[in-house]
This record gives C-alpha cells, structure tokens and sequence, in this order.
C-alpha cells in the first residue's frame, strides 16, 4: 500500500494506491474512507474488480469533508490527465457517506456515477445530482438528523428528494446494516458498473419554460429546444455523446430541425443524425464545395443531412405564430449568427459574444487587427438589434460560463460560494464594440495581450481569448 500527501488550500490531503501512484488517464473509482484500516479494507475488496482502471482511498478523518481542498485535488488530477476526467466514479465506506452526499451535491460534474451507503445531506442541495447514475442503499429507521440548525435528510429521503425532480438515473435498494458494504461489493458488480459510466454520454435536461428546454452536455456546450404548433426547432447540437435525438424525441412530438449559430463541433456535433439543418449561406456553400471542411462536425461514417442556407433576415417558421429570425454576427467565426425568438422573448446568441465570460477569436496571428475591424463593424451592425431585445432573456452556446470559464470553480454556485456572474445582456454588446476599439487603436496594446495567459483581454462586462493558428 503506497500513501501520498499533498497540501491544497491549507489542508493536507492523504490518499492511498495499492501499487503505483495513479496515472495513465485511466477510469478512475474514488473511495471516501475515514482511516488507513478502512482505506486498505475497502481497496482490498474494491480492486481486484478494477480490470484495467484504477482505485485509490482519500481519508477523511472523522469523515468530515474538507470540500475545497478535495476539489482542488479532483481538479489537478483531470486536468493533469492522471485519470480519465469523465470516468471519475465515487463511492464511501459507511463512515464518510455524508461527505460522498455532499460532494455530489456540490460537484456534480466531477463524477460520472455514485454508489453510497446510508447518509445524510441537504435534501435540496442534492437535486443538483439529479442525472447523475447513481445507486443508493438505505437502512430502514435511518430518519432524518439536524446539523448546525438545519435538516439533514436520509438516504431513502435524498433519493425522494432525486425522483421528484425528475431524476431517471438514481436506483435505491434497502439493505441490511450487519456487514452492507462488504455484501454490496463482494461480487464486484457494483465496480464495474461505477467504472463503465461515462459523463460524455450523460445529458442534463432543463425546462425553461413550456416549449422550451436547454439541453448541456459534459464539454458544458449548450444546446436549445423550443416548439411551435408545427415543428421543434433544436438550436446547435453541441459536443456531447449521448444520444441527444432521442432525448429531443422524449422532449417533443413534432418533427425537429436543426438551427446551427456557427460551424464549430461542439455546436454542430452529430448532425447527421437529424433530417433538416439551417446553417448560414457560406458555410453551406463550402460544404458543397469541400465536404470534408466541417468532418469533424459528423458521425464516423456519416453524411451531411439536407442544408437550408440562412442569412440576416431570414426567417424560420414553425407554425402557430412562432418564428425565428436570423441575425448575423460574425467574429467568432467569419458567418455566426444569432436566433431571436418574440414568442419566447429568447436571443440564442451561440458564441458570437461569448457566454458570460469571453468571447474567443480564432485567427492567424497576422490577421488580428483584421479580425477585430470585421467583428467591431458586425457588432455596431448588431447593436440596434440588441437594443431592441434588450428585455429578452439572452441564451449563450456554454451557459455555465455566466460562473466564468474557471472549470474547477464554475459549480461554487451550488455550494453558494459563487465570486463571479456575468449573465450575456446588451451591456456585454456595448462593451464589446468598446474593447475591440481599445485594441485596434492600441490603448490595450498586443504587446498586453500576448503577455497574458490565453492572450486575454478585458473591457467592463466583455472579454476576450485570442487563439491564434
């Protein structure tokens, strides 16, 4: 058995292996325990049924969670490729089923899957786990608890608390106490079911309002669904794996077209798969040119579906009063557009202005000054028609990005210790048209912007990342 220490955020953290230290990008079962004896008692029954993946125990004195930290370690080890990042499952032996419950609650999107014996957590806190597979095992009498003045919920509650938001993936099963974790690992099925759940398949739905849904995957790319009385209209497709036809098919009845803001495959991923796409006049025109230009963007195999070329002023028309019209606002990419729905008082703006943090420009380092004349032009082109829709509820390509671009801090929301919000309105627009200004005029100088990580730069409320190729 080999322990390894390490200090994140003023605490120090020790976990443990049997064998080598973690590595490889493997899929990857944390297991909570509260001391070395449950660490090496729980990996000597959790291990032999890893296969090829790999286990390690973080020891939680006294099974409190120091969650901060432990989030910092969770971060270094996806980001640094030790583990495979969407392939992190988590379980906890009896004594650390609280700080499992709470972890769920607070970083959801680091785990693929949860298995979790008994406990206790916020039964509100924990929705935020609602498509998360998870498998609960409860103890009858377990009742609820009071901490620091309010109610902590048990397990059978907790799943309760899942199933009444609409929660499909949570599965609770009462077992015995006398010897329950060791009964509910023995025959290794539980491992391999945690190890095999994969979080690029998994897909959050939520309802906007009715007829309306946003639809997030595990790159945090977004998605929209919105109906009229004749068709659905699916606006971008993002990154995810999952099969997002079908989860659009359990969504709505009518026929469903796709509506692309811009070529990029996290929001035109798989489009092969639906029947009709509206895409901007250029970029349809170089797929008939060069098939191959956006491949990336199709299923192994797959060919493009039928293209409907939009431009500024083209409308799209799903019946019942229910309309979409086509803006153009290009600089992200040279032909994105924007969709402004009046039925649902909806601007989907894809990543023409970003999400709430930056907004990226992608070019030949030579080209930047061009770039940024093009964008600022389509911008002021742009600004009568935000003005106007100022009222509207405004909808980015990554929604979570409104809680910055920090993926290890994006969910502290959830832990209501959110620093940053930054909601996609007209203010970003009138500060974007001010930022690009500064630049070609050289108030913000290149030599500014190339000295910062990921070539940032920033004017009030809008910002931007240069990549340059």
């Amino acid at each position: 058995m080999h322990y390894f220490e390490k200090v994140f955020d003023g605490q120090v953290l020790k976990w443990c292996v049997n064998g080598a230290e973690l590595g490889g990008g493997k899929p990857t079962l944390l297991c909570l325990v509260s001391n070395e004896t449950e660490a090496e008692s729980c990996l000597s029954k959790l291990e032999p049924h890893c296969g090829e993946a790999q286990v390690t125990a973080l020891i939680l004195p006294g099974g409190i969670l120091p969650e901060t930290a432990v989030q910092s370690l969770v971060f270094e080890w996806q980001t640094t490729g030790i583990i495979d990042k969407c392939k992190l499952s988590l379980t906890a032996s009896q004594s650390c089923a609280d700080a499992a419950w709470q972890l769920i609650s607070h970083l959801s999107h680091c785990f693929s899957a949860a298995a979790i014996l008994g406990g206790h957590a916020d039964p509100y806190e924990v929705r935020a786990a609602k498509f998360m597979p998870l498998k609960v095992y409860t103890f009858a009498g377990e009742g609820n608890v009071l901490a620091d003045g309010k109610v902590l919920a048990d397990a059978e509650k907790l799943v309760m608390s899942l199933r009444v938001t609409g929660s499909e993936t949570v599965e609770r099963t009462e077992i015995n106490p006398e010897n329950a974790w060791e009964n509910v690992f023995a025959d290794g099925e539980i491992v391999r079911w945690l190890l095999k759940q994969d979080r690029r398949t998994q897909l959050e739905v939520t309802w906007i309002k009715p007829g309306f849904w946003r639809i997030d995957d595990y790159f945090t790319a977004t998605c929209y669904l919105i109906e009229g009385r004749d068709k659905a209209l699916l606006i971008d497709t993002g990154m995810g794996e999952g099969d997002l036809l079908d989860t659009v098919k359990k969504l709505t009845r009518l026929p469903v077209e796709v509506a692309i803001t811009h070529p990029h495959r996290d929001h035109m991923f798989r489009i092969d798969r639906f029947e009709k796409v509206y895409l901007h006049k250029n970029d349809v025109e170089k797929i008939r040119e060069d098939e191959n230009c956006f491949a990336a963007a199709l299923s192994d195999g797959g060919k493009y579906p039928q293209l409907v070329p939009i431009d500024e002023g083209s409308v799209i028309d799903l019946g019942g009063g229910v309309t979409v019209d086509v803006l153009n606002l290009g600089g992200h990419t040279e032909n994105s557009v924007v969709f402004a729905c009046a039925h649902y008082k909806a601007l989907f703006t894809g990543d023409a202005i970003g999400s709430g943090y930056i907004v990226l420009m992608i070019c030949p380092e030579k080209d930047m000054y061009k770039v940024l004349e093009s964008y600022k032009k389509n911008l002021e082109c742009f600004l009568p028609h935000a003005e106007a829709l100022r009222d509207y509820a405004w909808f980015g390509g990554h929604s979570i990005q409104e809680n910055g671009c920090d993926e290890q801090h994006q969910q502290d929301y959830l832990a209501g210790r959110s620093v940053y919000y930054n909601p996609l309105r007209l203010e970003i627009v009138q500060d974007m048209v001010v930022l690009c200004e500064k630049l070609i005029t050289g108030e913000i100088s290149k030599a500014d912007v190339m000295s910062t990580d990921e070539h940032y730069c920033n004017y009030g409320s809008a910002g931007m990342y240069f990549r340059f190729i």
